[in-house]
């Protein structure tokens, strides 16, 4: 459904830059054609346009006069009201009041008239905006109002008050955008749709500069999609992942308390485990006890027993005793002198001297040995000596010949040592003499490497400056002031994304200039003027705050400077190459009254006078004034530095060849202590060892001296013993007592052994009457022990059956039920205990832990009731219970998380979203077969052109979905659903206000524009082919493309005003293309304002047109001279019609 277009009818300017109070007809809606010299003021008329259609949104003023690169300081609203030129200056310096004004032919041909009013009094000032959208035309509005017989532009309190109401009138431009976009734009967002493309086709420069590649600038003429559904989308995501968020949240919260929870129970059945062994342990001891108690009254009763039958033994050994006693009397009374006791004794003595004799030969033959093994040490000692010797003497020798002092000394010693033939009789020669000597060298030679090392350090970073001032200097490709800080406050300006330009860039030198001078003006000016920064002066204030870190800098703004250069800078500066606002800034600061720049020689030396002041200029050549300079004296710097850097390496080279000879002879001093150290310290050590193996021997000889003299004595002992033996041995036999002593002995020993047994016997009784008392205390000890095991068994059933389910049997329980009876012993059951204790101390301190978690703890505040094994929340709520409220918080959560998702892919995404998206799909397909065969019966020259659209592989499918999907197709919900789930992170990723990548359809497609010649196939236009036409064939297409998204973006929508601005259009295109161009504008329902020095409207191609031709006399009056066309034959003649009758062309009245 296409909705009635309108069209522009009328404009009115009043005051408008130099526009002093115009109205333009435009008859029945048609083409405005602006015809006339640079400057003459046709852009003006465009930008007032523009301005009323946009309230200046994405507007550059007179953009078209933008070289290249990104939107500078240009004309400016101020300017505008000001009636600003470069030339003169503000005319209207007390401050002025603009109008500009549309009269739009709408709904049913009733006029709508929109415009805006702008008082401005400084450039540097905010200007005064109201707007207004009124039904009825040019001449109902009060834009002037009469004073004192004179005509004014009407104030902005005047004109709302002369209205007959102040509906339709705004305060500022934002309310007049929202109006304007509701009634003639189909509302605010592709009002900023129209607001951009309207700018983008002001510029024709922008259009073509990116017609390189018309895919991406295709994709960028494109209306941008709808944010809000995005917006809404990305936020139903970014919710899903919050509630997501919450809902692990809950989770972990959940198994926190899940995990105290097992901990509870764990600890519960660690302590149920620790009653049930408790009961087992006094249950086994009780049974253990009344096992004992009967064992042990079994044993007293045996002992008793015994006892009785040892009391008869022990009177029958008595009676023993007393026969034995009178026996052994009667014997001993016959050996009256005692000759068998001195034979005893004498034998006795006998045989201890002749084991000390043995013992005596057997030292002696040790000795004798020991005596052969020390001599063979010594001599191997001596033999390990006499080689270090030989290899120390040589070794010293030839290491001596390279040290830088003798060691005659040290040598002449151990030759001496080397000559003797008791060498460790002689004091060993020190060490210490040639090692402080080593000493003092090496001190010497560390402090010259010090000094060395400390000359090459110095020279790497020397090198090391130099190449990175190379690398910034290449990285840069231009020199810099030398000014202090210059560099810094560039860089902060950048961050800060503010435009400046420094002073030197802006200046380029005349070619007539000779070298020197350049020289001589450039040392005159200075560089700390050089480097002054120019600013904008709408960013100027801000520039100051940052500056004042900055002491030394200069900056400025253009409007602080002079109007008028001196002679001698014309002379100097090449006017067509330099900044005009630089040079201005120049001449201010090197302004001066009286005496200008001037050089001359004095002793053969320059000098300058300037001012009140005379100095001695240097012969340095120009570096910062002339990209020429620049680069010429970069590259001088950046020889000079590797220049530099080779030198440096050369002397680097020199004392690292020192340092290395040092190094060697550090070397010969430390291996030469370490060897002194070594070699002398072994050989002292051989020589220690020989003396004392010397000395030891010495030792050993005198000992076998005396062990000798010892054996002898022994000998003699043993002789004498053996004849007194002998002789009472004689004497027993004479006195007839040989067998005496073994009747007495074998009495003796019958007494004894009676004796024994009696003691042995007695010991007996006394043993078991103490083992009797014992067994008895034993008896009352274990009948006491398991009277009171029961006690505390009683107490641990109790406790246990505590535990237990009501009715269950405490004994079978621990015995049949958890198997108790497999135990053997107490120390298996005591082990079980104390295991269960510490793991309920453990259990207990991950509580403590757990209770303490900095991201739960906090929030529940549990303390831990030991007693019964509980936990209680600030609020005395058990652990239970909490986690059944958390458990249906989770369930809950998941229900709200589950709804969220099947509302956004149920709501916003399968309904809003695929809506919208089909739409757009549905629009650029349908668009370009709609162009395409509006193109196909226009040729432009012999060439057709036509567009093509194919989707990118990589969004064929979701293309797709979008043409396909329906409510009732379950399978491509799920298709669609895991879509978004592979993108979900891109899309949510995306920036506030931006269309993630995925979902903007301008990215679904390869745009491509095929040319053909008549009758053959097309072929894509490229970088390629596209550079080998002439530069109109070049230039239509980008035409053609504005056009056709132009139509796009009017089509359809309730967007009523079809308009498009070009300005320096049609630039290099013949006549046959113009017309074919402005044919298919016209096929396209498009209402074209175009300024041009030679575009007019009269072709064949156009129904009706107005062309202006626009003129500026000297005062900057611009005159208006209209010409209205109307086609006599129609749009659709064609080549071979009969033309209308001739009649003659001009035009009319100024207006």
């Amino acid at each position: 459904m296409t909705t009635e277009a309108y069209s522009i009818k009328r404009i009115r300017l009043l005051n408008f830059h130099n526009f002093v109070n115009e109205t333009i007809d435009l008859k029945d809606g048609g083409h405005l054609f602006l015809l006339g010299d640079n400057g003459c003021g046709k852009t003006t008329i465009l930008d007032a346009l523009h301005y009323v259609l946009t309230a200046g949104k994405e507007m550059e003023w007179n953009s078209a006069a933008r070289l290249s690169g990104p939107k500078r300081e240009g004309r400016r609203v101020q300017g505008i009201v000001l009636r600003y030129n470069i030339d003169t200056g503000p005319l209207n310096n007390g401050g002025a009041i603009t109008y500009a004004a549309l009269e739009i032919a709408g709904r049913h041909g009733k006029p709508l008239t929109i415009g805006i009013g702008i008082s401005a009094t400084a450039m540097d000032e905010r200007i005064g905006f109201w707007g207004f959208i009124k039904e009825c035309s040019l001449d109902d509005l009060p834009f002037t109002t009469s004073e004192n017989d004179q005509i004014r532009p009407s104030s902005r309190q005047e004109f709302k008050q002369k209205l007959d109401s102040s509906h339709g009138f705004y305060t500022n431009q934002t309310t007049y955008r929202k109006d304007l976009a509701d009634r003639l734009f189909g509302g605010e967002e592709s009002y900023l749709d129209i607001c951009r493309f309207l700018s983008m086709g002001k510029s024709y420069r922008e259009i073509s500069a990116g017609a390189a590649d018309y895919h991406q600038l295709f994709k960028s003429l494109l209306p941008e999609p709808r944010s809000s559904i995005f917006e809404q989308i990305i936020v139903a995501l970014q919710s899903l992942d919050e509630s997501q968020a919450l809902l692990n949240d809950l989770k972990r919260k959940l198994d926190w308390l899940h995990g105290l929870r097992d901990k509870i129970d764990s600890i519960s059945e660690f302590r149920q485990g620790e009653l049930r062994y408790a009961w087992l342990l006094h249950h086994f001891i009780i049974e253990q006890t009344q096992d004992e108690e009967l064992r042990c009254r079994e044993n007293i009763d045996r002992t008793s027993a015994e006892l009785a039958a040892y009391q008869g033994q022990l009177i029958e050994l008595e009676r023993r005793g007393l026969d034995i006693e009178g026996r052994l009397h009667a014997l001993q009374i016959k050996d009256s002198a005692g000759l068998v006791l001195q034979e005893k004794h004498c034998q006795a003595e006998l045989q201890q001297k002749q084991q000390a004799l043995v013992r005596e030969q057997e030292e002696g033959k040790d000795l004798r040995f020991q005596l052969k093994s020390d001599e063979r040490n010594l001599l191997k000692i001596r033999d390990t000596f006499d080689k270090l010797l030989k290899r120390l003497q040589p070794e010293l020798a030839r290491r001596s010949t390279a040290l830088p002092f003798s060691l005659n000394e040290l040598q002449t010693e151990i030759d001496t040592i080397s000559r003797s033939e008791n060498p460790e009789t002689l004091p060993f020669p020190s060490p210490q003499p040639t090692l402080s000597q080593c000493d003092e060298h090496l001190q010497i030679i560390i402090a010259e490497k010090a000094i060395l090392l400390q000359s090459l350090r110095q020279i790497e970073e020397g090198i090391l400056t130099h190449q990175q001032e190379i690398t910034h200097l290449e990285k840069r490709q231009d020199l810099l002031p030398q000014v202090a800080g210059f560099e810094a406050f560039e860089q902060i300006l950048k961050n800060n994304m503010i435009s400046f330009r420094p002073l030197f860039q802006g200046l380029e030198w005349s070619p007539a200039l000779k070298q020197q001078q350049r020289n001589f003006i450039e040392q005159c000016i200075g560089e700390e003027i050089l480097a002054t920064l120019l600013f904008r002066s709408s960013e100027y204030s801000r520039v100051r705050e940052l500056c004042t870190d900055f002491p030394g800098l200069r900056i400025c703004h253009p409007l602080s400077a002079v109007s008028e250069l001196p002679q001698w800078m014309l002379n100097s500066f090449d006017l067509r190459e330099c900044d005009l606002d630089c040079l201005r800034v120049l001449a201010m600061e090197m302004e001066s009254t009286d005496r200008q720049p001037q050089v001359s020689m004095v002793a053969g030396q320059p000098v300058l006078t300037f001012r009140s002041h005379e100095r001695t200029l240097l012969n340095t050549p120009a570096r910062l004034v002339g990209a020429e300079s620049r680069n010429r004296a970069l590259n001088d710097r950046i020889s000079l530095l590797k220049s530099t850097i080779q030198e440096c390496e050369r002397e680097k080279k020199t004392l690292q060849k020192k340092h290395d000879e040092l190094e060697r002879s550090r070397q010969i001093l430390q291996e030469m202590k370490d060897f002194i150290n070594q070699s002398l310290a072994q050989v002292q050590q051989s020589l220690t060892e020989s003396g004392n193996a010397r000395r030891e021997l010495d030792a050993l000889a005198r000992l076998i001296e005396r062990q000798q003299q010892a054996e002898h004595n022994a000998q003699q002992e043993v002789d004498v013993l053996a004849r007194r033996a002998m002789e009472l041995k004689e004497l027993i036999d004479q006195e007839g007592l040989v067998h005496l002593e073994k009747r007495i002995k074998k009495l003796k020993q019958e007494q004894l052994h009676c004796s024994q047994e009696k003691d042995a016997l007695n010991q007996r009784i006394g043993g078991k009457n103490t083992a009797k008392e014992q067994l008895g205390q034993t008896l009352e000890t274990l009948i006491r022990k398991r009277q009171m095991r029961g006690e505390q068994l009683k107490t641990v059933e109790f406790r246990l059956q505590e535990t237990l389910e009501p009715g269950t049997d405490a004994a079978y329980f621990v015995l049949k039920t958890k198997k108790g009876q497999q135990f053997k012993n107490v120390d298996a059951i005591e082990k079980e205990i104390t295991l269960h204790r510490e793991a309920i101390i453990k259990e207990k301190e991950q509580v403590k832990i757990r209770l303490n978690d900095p991201e739960f703890g906090g929030a529940f505040r549990f303390y831990y009731e030991e007693s019964s094994n509980q936990l209680y929340d600030f609020r005395q709520q058990p652990l239970s219970a909490i986690i059944e409220q958390q458990s249906r918080n989770l369930v809950e959560q998941q229900e709200v998380m589950n709804e969220r998702t099947r509302e956004l892919f149920k709501k916003i995404i399968m309904t809003d979203l695929m809506q919208y998206l089909r739409g757009h799909v549905g629009e650029l397909e349908s668009m370009v077969k709609r162009i395409n065969s509006l193109l196909q019966n226009r040729t432009f020259g012999n060439q057709r052109y036509s567009f093509k659209i194919r989707p990118v592989d990589e969004f064929k499918r979701l293309i797709g979905m979008i043409k396909k999907i329906s409510p009732f197709d379950p399978a491509g919900e799920n298709e669609l659903k895991q879509f978004f789930e592979d993108h979900r992170d891109a899309i949510i990723a995306a920036e506030p206000g931006t269309i993630p990548e995925e979902l903007d359809y301008r990215n679904w497609y390869r745009y491509e524009m095929l040319v053909s010649t008549v009758g053959e196939e097309g072929q894509v236009i490229d970088r390629r082919n596209k550079s080998l036409g002439s530069g109109g064939e070049q230039a239509v297409p980008n035409y053609l493309l504005i056009l056709t998204i132009a139509h796009f973006m009017y089509r359809g929508k309730k967007i009523r005003l079809h308009t498009l601005l070009f300005d320096e259009a049609f630039y290099g295109i013949d006549a046959g293309r113009r017309d074919q161009i402005l044919g298919f504008a016209t096929d396209l329902d498009l209402q074209l304002f175009i300024a041009s020095p030679d575009q007019d409207g009269v072709r064949q191609e156009v129904r009706n047109s107005t062309t202006i031709l626009v003129k500026k006399d000297a005062r900057y009056d611009v005159h208006l001279y209209p010409f209205h066309w109307v086609n006599p034959l129609g749009r659709q003649m064609g080549l071979f019609d009969q033309p209308a009758t001739d009649k003659d062309i001009s035009f009319g009245e100024e207006l």
